[in-house]
């Protein structure tokens, strides 16, 4: 009989957001021995952690606990809320508001967590050939995420003047937007190619009519 045997498809639905996590990991310890954060540059790394560390492991826990099949609609409606929730925060008027009081930055990081929470828990519930959308996904969050850093990068001047997360200079904000650059798009990237080989691990293998079982 011809070989035709379909390859296991792998279980480890973890190993995305595990992998993203040692990225960013990895980035950290190179970085923040060496970087002299100001006040909005802390703001930045609290909340990359909160989205990026924090979120994909709570996602993971929860799916340990309570495995479920997602869909690849909620995924992309997690993931246009998390584009929109990280860049209507930065904007100067709610950058404003967040600065201020114990509620701003408490409804801005909580915000942004859960939006990162919602994405992590609804891309490691894909399965099947709908993880392709989270492929997609993945690269789509990044590319946004490096739009919004490279805004903070190259802005000839700093873009928030006012509140308590205001960059003390051009430097901390650059700062705050070359720690974005690194870290997001890291660990989206590392996570959709983590992605993409678990679903080519999982493609049928071919069958050769030549071939037969001995």
């Amino acid at each position: 009989m011809p070989i035709a045997a379909p390859r296991a498809a792998p279980q480890t639905f973890w190993l995305p957001a595990l992998a993203a996590l040692a990225a960013i990991l990895s980035a950290a310890f190179v970085i923040l021995p060496t970087a002299e954060f100001g006040s909005f540059s802390r703001h930045m790394a609290l909340h990359i952690a909160a989205m990026n560390v924090l979120a994909p492991l709570t996602a993971t826990a929860v799916l340990l606990a309570v495995r479920g099949r997602g869909s690849r609609g909620a995924f992309w409606m997690a993931a246009a809320m998390q584009v929109a929730l990280l860049w209507a925060w930065h904007l100067p008027v709610l950058q404003e508001f967040s600065g201020h009081g114990g509620a701003g930055p408490l409804l801005m990081h909580g915000s942004l967590f859960f939006a990162a929470l919602a994405f992590w828990t609804s891309l490691l519930r894909l399965q099947g050939w709908e993880r392709w959308h989270g492929v997609l996904g993945l690269l789509v969050t990044g590319k946004f995420s490096c739009l919004l850093a490279a805004l903070l990068v190259f802005a000839p001047r700093p873009l928030f003047a006012i509140g308590h997360h205001a960059p003390q200079s051009l430097v901390d904000q650059q700062l705050a937007g070359l720690l974005m650059l690194t870290a997001c798009p890291l660990s989206y990237v590392v996570a959709g190619v983590v992605m993409t080989a678990q679903l080519v691990m999982g493609l049928p293998m071919r069958s050769d009519p030549h071939v037969r079982q001995i």
